[in-house]
This record gives C-alpha cells, structure tokens and sequence, in this order.
C-alpha cells in the first residue's frame, strides 16, 4: 500500500509520541541490545548455528562446522574497524570491517549468505566477497543464494563492467 499527500496528519497526543520515543531510546541502551551494540548483527550466527537453523551449502543439517571462524567475535578481534547507526538510532548494528585495504560493512545476512550457504568457512574470503559485491552493486544475499560459489557471480560481473559501453547496452536490450 502507498499513501501519499499534501496535507500534514495531526498525532492525537504529541506529548506521548515524545515520550514513547524516549522511552524506546533509553531501553534501546539495555542488555537486550549490547549484542546488536558490541558484535553487530553477525551475533545471530553462533545462536543460530547452536540451534541448529544455519543452513550449509548443503541445506542439510542446519549446522555449519566452520561457524566459529565467522563469528561475530572472532570478525571484532580481527577486522573491526568502526560501527555505524541509522539516523537516530541507538544501536548501530552495522560494523565496519577490514579487508584487503579497504572497509568492507557486514551485516549478519550478507555473513551467512557468502559465508555457511556457500559452504565458505575462511573469513578473508567472506569479507572480499562482500567487499566486491559492494564494487560492483550486487546484492550480497542474492549473490550468495544463486550460486554454490559466490565468486561465479563475481566474476561475471567484473567480466560485465569490462565489456564496452556499447556491448553492456546491446545485452541489456537482447538479454
């Protein structure tokens, strides 16, 4: 659904929207979110490797051997370099990592889409294949559910952004 307008919506209690909001805020800064805060999102891969609903390149048994080396933990220690935060909030779930020199953001999606469901338990591998997918404006989930090997696609598309100008129009109208 799509709404649009011209005219401005008045809130029935201005001053409880202003206090739910704070009330949002100050419980954002609480235990429940120091995972989001600490690790990011790529926190949720230990939890669900440990229950068992981390789908391998397999999609069989809902556990990846290699999930420890992707950790949320293991990913700080030695390739954070910064978080950041959707305007105004609180948390900042998404982490800035490392790699090859250059940043590299990691989301828990883009980590188990690259990394448990193409089989790819090596952490460098993981971040460059994000890295690259940021270059050349690929979906990281998409990227990794396509294919077994993520770098199939990766090179495909650098293959693409080599090819004149004229040839990526031509393919683009034929494909």
């Amino acid at each position: 659904m799509a709404i649009a307008g011209t005219q401005r919506v008045e809130v029935a209690d201005p001053a409880g929207v202003v206090a739910a909001a704070k009330n949002l805020s100050h419980r954002s800064f609480g235990p429940a979110t120091a995972k989001y805060r600490e690790l990011g999102t790529v926190a949720n891969l230990l939890t669900f490797n440990r229950f068992r609903r981390l789908a391998d390149a397999k999609l069989s048994t809902g556990a990846f051997e290699d999930a420890a080396n992707l950790s949320g933990e293991e990913l700080n220690a030695a390739h954070r370099v910064t978080r950041r935060s959707c305007a105004a909030c609180t948390i900042g779930c998404e982490h800035i990592y490392e790699s090859g020199g250059g940043e590299v953001r990691l989301e828990y999606e883009s980590l188990f889409a690259l990394g448990p469901l193409c089989g790819i338990g090596d952490r460098e591998t993981v971040l460059k294949a994000a890295k690259l997918c940021d270059h050349y404006g690929l979906d990281t989930i998409s990227t990794g559910a396509v294919s077994p090997s993520p770098w199939n696609v990766l090179s495909a598309a650098a293959q693409r952004r080599r090819a004149p100008v004229w040839q990526r129009r031509h393919d683009a109208v034929t494909n």
